[in-house]
């Protein structure tokens, strides 16, 4: 975005600027009262789109300025922060609440959201880290299909082992 955006129409108060046409092509040197005109006949808006450094004249476009903002809005507006979200359970879950758990994920996914699928494992459950971590590769292999599936990491601390992995949805 350059300093030039909000540049349009009779806003621009150079007498002198260089016209690119609406398909690209550079028509030259001209009047600021040529372009408007010219504008207008088309139906369009003579926006600024920078400066040319040698002879310090405005460079101007012929295009419709209401859609490029709208654009720029819209891919504003799609591009914001995706939100981490944690799903957690223990080794000793049962199936049908593992399926619950899973279905979860699949909406948080659907809806954009980064997941830490995380398994956690407390006391004396810390010996069976091997069964945990197959427990987690059996349980994201039904994620593969809808997001992008991270590493399993290990992360221990003295009375807690966490097994995760992090899923990001395919944009």
């Amino acid at each position: 975005m350059s300093k030039y955006d909000n540049c349009v129409n009779e806003q621009i108060d150079a007498p002198v600027i260089m016209l690119i046409l609406s398909d690209g092509d550079k028509y030259g040197e001209t009047s600021t009262d040529k372009a408007l005109e010219m504008a207008n006949e088309s139906g369009m808006d003579l926006v600024q789109v920078g400066i040319e450094v040698s002879n310090n004249i405005p460079i101007c476009k012929l295009m419709d300025y209401g859609k490029v903002k709208y654009n720029r809005q819209k891919k504003q507006k799609s591009q914001k922060k995706q939100k981490v979200k944690e799903i957690r359970f223990g080794i000793n879950i049962a199936d049908h609440d593992i399926k619950v758990k899973n279905n979860k994920v699949i909406k948080l996914l659907n809806k954009n959201n980064i997941v830490r699928y995380v398994l956690e494992l407390r006391g004396r459950e810390i010996s069976y880290l091997d069964l945990a971590k197959e427990k987690v590769k059996n349980n994201i292999i039904e994620f593969e299909n809808i997001a992008k599936v991270g590493d399993i990491e290990v992360s221990k601390s003295k009375s807690v082992c966490r097994i995760s992995c992090v899923l990001k949805p395919f944009v």
